[in-house]
């Protein structure tokens, strides 16, 4: 991973579940990890909502005003310019996903392009969702995220998924999109994602690093029904 790495994804696409599991990959590694949440779309489903579990590994975390709180009236920090200072190894953007999400990127943007050199900004996919389930509608996204955020992807991360009904066969039908997308953009398939024990039993093909992630943010009753 590079220093300061944005990660954008759509509503369903896992983008906060794969945040959380890249923090704490590197912070496992023995880096100094900072997490900062930038999603003041969905108070919901936040990084910074895992902030006890994130803490327990050493990562420093920087969220919204509203997180963990009864307001919903969401506010970026001004500790989010402590990013460029710290002495971190990593540095994590959680952005919103859609275009209205990525806007607030653009508050950084000065900050970003001087670090471009150091900067990765993943697209994370799942096919499965809608607004993702075409190359059209993938590509129309990523422009308009571009667009909103005056800055350019560099790498998608394929995580098509139907949580824990996901098979080898669900990952392997949603290569030839996420490929395509690829082609059309130029941007290169970085990682190619999928629940540790999917990664271990095998039977699909991948694009770009394999990822085996945990999830973070599903409620243990889900796994009951």
């Amino acid at each position: 991973m590079k220093r300061f790495n944005i990660f954008a994804g759509n509503f369903g696409s896992g983008k906060t579940e794969m945040v959380l599991n890249f923090a704490v990959n590197a912070a496992d590694s023995g880096k100094k990890v900072m997490l900062v949440d930038m999603d003041l779309i969905n108070p919901y489903f936040k990084s910074s909502s895992q902030i006890s579990m994130l803490h327990s590994k050493g990562i420093e975390v920087v969220s919204p005003g509203f997180a963990n709180t009864l307001s919903d009236t969401p506010s970026l920090s001004p500790k989010i310019y402590s990013a460029f200072t710290s002495d971190c190894d990593v540095v994590i953007f959680d952005s919103g996903g859609d275009p209205d999400g990525a806007t607030v990127l653009g508050f950084l943007e000065e900050k970003f392009k001087e670090n471009i050199d150091d900067l990765d900004f993943f697209m994370v996919l799942n096919t499965r969702r809608p607004m993702q389930e075409t190359p059209k509608d993938i590509v129309d996204l990523l422009g308009d995220i571009e667009d909103a955020s005056r800055l350019k992807i560099t790498g998608l991360i394929n995580n098509t998924n139907l949580s824990r009904e996901t098979d080898a066969q669900v990952i392997e039908q949603s290569r030839e999109v996420v490929k395509t997308v690829s082609n059309l953009t130029g941007i290169p398939v970085r990682y190619t994602s999928a629940l540790k024990e999917l990664c271990d039993a095998g039977g699909f093909g991948i694009d770009g690093e394999l990822m085996p992630i945990k999830l973070y943010l599903r409620p243990e009753w889900m796994d009951l029904i």
